[in-house]
């Protein structure tokens, strides 16, 4: 009897010593470094505030900890720095290493609760490599033209990166730098005297097409100019045309609520949702402000006739305060978005994501973009490139069943939700 403690004590001792380095590491697990908690803490708290400088020393020194090597949120926070100054190369190269540390120490990486982190690092990089081409920019020759994108690319989170080229390429000849490697938004480009397509999906730098630019003067100068114009007016065509569509739809709304009542019997008119092959036509709210919530809802709830969509659109948000709903009461869930950046969804299951130094603040011309994919059982987003795990908010979803209301909340009237686009899901996934 005297022995049998002793005995269970070697037992335990033999099974520690033959269980996979992992489980000997949970049985024995400690406490996370304080310091790195701290580190990066206050990383993304600099980096929400815009104190990039800092936030880069914050995020440096995680990384130098024995425990930051290893922990996925450090490879993303630095990564999603770089994409914060709009330098999507720095920033690939960052989640690059950190796959590169998850693959060869996967004993000792830490993917973050529910393997959160690495969720984000994938995500990013896909959407990356979906989006992006290397390109080498020849900056000898004193004062140059940036390569201007014609059209810009649709996407307000790719348009951002467009929009830095003329900065980046003068901060890069003020430095005498001779070349200057980029990943840019695939599109057309105007790069000297012609057109240069840039969709290869090439992301390594060594491989990199290299483009000569043009100076800032003269002949070059004036057709730059000109294409710069072009540009601006083709734009400013789309929008007034966007405009006067949505101006006849309302007249046609008010028109359409001054008729008299129809008798019970008489037969219902359509709503204007389907095109004549029966599909769901797309339905595109260019500026939806706080005064038009009611007026918005209530025409996407009468006009949307399929069970399953997908919606695009950008929103400002001038303080961490700023909250905004997407609220579906017939099916019984919601997405709300609140507190500088928290996303909640709530449904049949739950989703709590906080985006951190993904979600941006006070910047109204810089807004952020949303995604959201609805199969009829599970909800799907993506949120400035990051990409979230999928919810399941309906448990006996139909496809089939209509979505019924649609509620849109702003609880700033600073807000704005801009180019509201919904459309078929089955769109999306062609092209995806």
């Amino acid at each position: 009897m005297s022995t049998r403690p002793q005995t269970l004590l070697l037992a335990l001792l033999a099974l520690l010593i033959l269980a996979p380095p992992n489980a000997a590491a949970q049985a024995v697990e400690e406490e996370e470094d304080p310091r790195l908690v701290r580190m990066l803490g206050a990383g993304w708290a600099f980096l929400e505030s815009r104190s990039l400088r800092k936030a880069e020393e914050a995020f440096s020194e995680a990384l130098q900890l024995p425990a930051g090597k290893g922990k996925g949120e450090v490879y993303y926070a630095l990564a999603a720095l770089w994409w914060e100054k709009r330098n999507a190369l720095a920033s690939y190269n960052w989640l690059k290493e950190g796959l590169t540390v998850r693959e060869q120490e996967s004993w000792h990486w830490d993917g973050g609760v529910d393997g959160g982190w690495d969720r984000r690092i994938d995500g990013r990089v896909r959407y990356i490599e979906r989006n992006f081409t290397v390109v080498k920019l020849d900056l000898e020759g004193g004062k140059l033209l940036p390569p201007l994108a014609d059209p810009p690319p649709a996407d307000p989170l790719l348009a951002s990166f467009v929009d830095q080229l003329p900065t980046i390429v003068q901060e890069g000849s003020e430095a005498n730098a001779q070349n200057l490697f980029l990943l840019l938004p695939n599109g057309v480009y105007w790069v000297g005297d012609g057109e240069r397509v840039l969709n290869s999906g090439e992301l390594e730098a060594h491989k990199a097409e290299t483009w000569e630019l043009a100076p800032e003067r003269g002949a070059p100068k004036k057709r730059y100019e000109e294409h710069v114009a072009s540009i601006e007016s083709a734009r400013d065509q789309k929008e007034e045309m966007q405009r006067r569509r949505e101006q006849a739809r309302q007249t046609a709304l008010k028109a359409k609520e001054r008729r008299p009542a129809r008798a019970p019997d008489a037969e219902p008119t359509p709503a204007p949702t389907a095109a004549a092959d029966g599909t769901q036509r797309p339905i595109v709210h260019r500026v939806v402000t706080a005064d038009r919530l009611t007026e918005v809802s209530e025409d996407i709830s009468a006009r949307w006739a399929v069970g399953t969509f997908y919606v695009n659109y950008v929103i400002t948000c001038p303080d961490r305060y700023s909250t905004h709903e997407l609220d579906f009461p017939d099916l019984g869930f919601l997405v709300r978005f609140e507190n500088g950046g928290d996303v909640k969804v709530r449904g049949a299951e739950r989703l709590n994501e906080r985006l951190e130094g993904d979600w941006i603040v006070g910047e109204v011309g810089n807004p952020n973009y949303v995604q959201m994919w609805f199969d009829g059982k599970k909800l799907r987003l993506s949120v400035n490139a990051v990409e979230l795990k999928p919810v399941v908010v309906v448990r006996n979803g139909d496809p089939e069943a209509p979505i019924g209301r649609w509620v849109l909340r702003l609880s700033d009237p600073r807000s704005e939700i801009q180019h509201l686009r919904i459309e078929p899901l089955v769109h999306t996934a062609a092209r995806r």
